[in-house]
């Protein structure tokens, strides 16, 4: 992810396959927004579903960007470097810049924000009073880039995109909905269970065997089921060994240990299959500030449609 982790997993993509399910009229058709996954190579392997991207363009700038799709990033932001050009080009973009006041903060740094602007997400338009700007981050562009065609990655779409709506999330057909909420005959399609919203981090309980652990939500998060620390890696996987990774954080390598669960994973009524608990080391921190034993992404649901209600901390999965 390319939040608070991202300085790891931005390096791990993923490689699971689903199956395209019958289309559904289960919501409006014209409200869907479309993403691409992004592939990238970890070592001699390459990963076809690395980074989940969606398209975005801001106020009317006739440009076509493209943005990440982060659930583990809890603003969502432009990336300074990245936007520079079009910020000289565009000085309406650019007056609504503030850098003076800096009310958001990552990487022990604070930032500015671009300040009421309009988002568009394909054909649905969304209003942010804020719009974080990663001062120094992302790669370099050029003037020239201006007037290139090609679809320019500038930002991403975090957690704070989507407070008090419903977020509709249909794998095997590529596409995102936001919504103010779901009709009564909608909701009883999926099997619901209570989650935490915090910091707009959504917060899973994972049943394994007879108790039940927290893990974060991170549609950042790549080919990993479930990472943890070595305390649950003992208590939650069995003794062999299936998968390992190389995986790069801040210049190191480090092997990343998949293992079977001894027990399968369930959330509500829902049996999560292609489960694996992977080892990686130096989270202990992080999990204890989020309250968390781990982290799980897109790896688990990718043969699924799923619903998160960031108003009423539910999350749910389609029922077959």
């Amino acid at each position: 992810m390319k939040s608070t982790l991202w300085a790891l997993l931005v390096l791990i993509p993923l490689s699971v396959l689903g199956q395209v399910p019958r289309e559904s009229k289960l919501l409006p058709a014209k409200e869907w927004i479309a993403f691409q996954w992004e592939g990238s190579t970890l070592g001699n392997r390459y990963f076809d579903k690395a980074f989940m991207n969606v398209p975005f363009q801001i106020d009317s700038i006739p440009h076509r960007f493209k943005v990440q799709f982060d659930l583990g990033a809890t603003n969502s932001m432009l990336y300074g470097n990245a936007i520079a050009p079009y910020l000289h080009a565009y000085p309406e973009l650019a007056t609504k810049l503030d850098t003076v006041n800096k009310p958001f903060r990552i990487q022990s740094r604070q930032n500015g924000s671009f300040k009421d602007v309009e988002v568009h997400l394909e054909k649905t338009t969304f209003r942010l009073k804020h719009l974080m700007y990663f001062e120094g981050f992302g790669v370099k562009l050029t003037s020239d880039s201006v007037s290139s065609p090609t679809i320019k990655h500038v930002g991403t779409l975090g957690a704070s995109f989507f407070k008090n709506k419903v977020l509709v999330i249909d794998y095997p057909n590529h596409r995102l909905l936001v919504l103010d909420s779901l009709d009564s005959e909608t909701e009883k399609r999926f099997d619901f269970s209570e989650c935490r919203i915090d910091k707009g981090r959504v917060k899973l309980p994972f049943t394994i065997g007879a108790k039940t652990y927290w893990v974060m939500f991170d549609t950042g998060s790549s080919i990993f089921p479930l990472v943890t620390n070595k305390k649950y890696f003992k208590k939650l996987a069995d003794g062999s060994v299936t998968d390992t990774l190389t995986v790069s954080s801040w210049g190191k390598s480090f092997p990343a240990l998949g293992r079977k669960p001894k027990e399968p994973i369930r959330l509500g009524s829902t049996v999560l299959t292609q489960s694996k608990v992977y080892l990686m080391p130096n989270f202990n921190r992080f999990f204890k500030e989020e309250r968390i034993i781990g982290l799980t992404g897109n790896a688990l649901f990718l043969e699924s449609v799923i619903a998160v209600d960031f108003k009423n901390g539910k999350f749910g999965i389609l029922k077959e």
